[in-house]
């Protein structure tokens, strides 16, 4: 689940833009003004939401089964439609939100809104693993989304953060994990958004995280560390490899967000 996104703020607005233009792409026909429901299979798709200001879990189900979600493209006489689909954020604080929008066949893109929220997006199922990716904007601000086909019992959801050694801030680290793959976002002090790309090995409850993720531009996030699938904490190391002897690194920590562990106010009250 690749999310394509590297972040000043002037780049996050026009790939918002972009995602939106996409979205609307194909859809001259008839039959894609009146979105329809195809039948009762369906696909779930679990994942992560996050920018400087605000992060969590979020979902999203369409209507298709997952072999229909990316057909081959269609030829210009025949008939693309849009479906509904149902989404939610649920953010690490404040209240849940209920998402509403639209999945194009023919694209391959997402529309989603509700809450203030709007989401823009694309599946794609060549990445691994598979699944939709985009941005959104807000009443906390801009910021990117991933979701990997399944739902929460097989998709884990870490949401956590951060922490730099050398300028000793603490920004959020938010990490997808589907199988043996791990797709994640990592926000820095000026709020870039980083998002990456690993691989995740070992049994449970303890698996083993390797990213080394080239940034195209220079720099590559490298991280490590132990990722469980239970209600501990996952925790390791990171580091944003610039050439530099002075790279930005430190550790980062991150629970499962749908199941966290008692905070030590609820552990003293038992």
């Amino acid at each position: 689940m690749r999310l394509h996104y590297r972040s000043s703020r002037r780049s996050m607005f026009a790939l918002v833009l972009a995602l939106c233009a996409i979205g609307f792409t194909g859809c001259s026909d008839e039959d894609d003004d009146n979105p329809v429901d195809p039948g009762s299979s369906s696909t779930e798709l679990t994942g992560a939401f996050a920018n400087a200001n605000e992060g969590g879990q979020m979902s999203i189900t369409i209507p298709l089964p997952t072999g229909n979600l990316a057909p081959a493209r269609l030829a210009g006489s025949a008939l693309a439609h849009d479906v509904s689909v149902t989404g939610t954020l649920y953010p690490d604080t404040g209240d849940t939100i209920g998402l509403t929008g639209i999945y194009n066949e023919e694209a391959n893109s997402l529309v989603l809104s509700g809450g203030g929220y709007t989401l823009s997006g694309a599946y794609d199922a060549a990445n691994t693993p598979p699944g939709v990716a985009g941005t959104y904007s807000g009443p906390n601000g801009t910021g990117i989304f991933g979701c990997a086909v399944g739902g929460s019992s097989s998709v884990l959801v870490l949401c956590g953060s951060l922490t730099d050694l050398g300028v000793t801030y603490t920004e959020r680290w938010h990490l997808v994990v589907a199988g043996n793959a791990a797709a994640g976002v990592a926000i820095m002090e000026d709020g870039e958004i980083i998002p990456f790309e690993g691989t995740v090995g070992g049994v449970s409850p303890g698996r083993t995280l390797s990213v080394n993720h080239d940034l195209g531009d220079g720099r590559s996030l490298i991280a490590s560390g132990t990722v469980y699938t239970n209600a501990e904490i996952s925790n390791g190391t990171w580091e944003l490899d610039e050439g530099t002897i002075a790279d930005p690194m430190g550790f980062w920590s991150a629970h499962d967000c749908e199941n966290p562990p008692p905070s030590a106010a609820q552990l003293e009250s038992h």
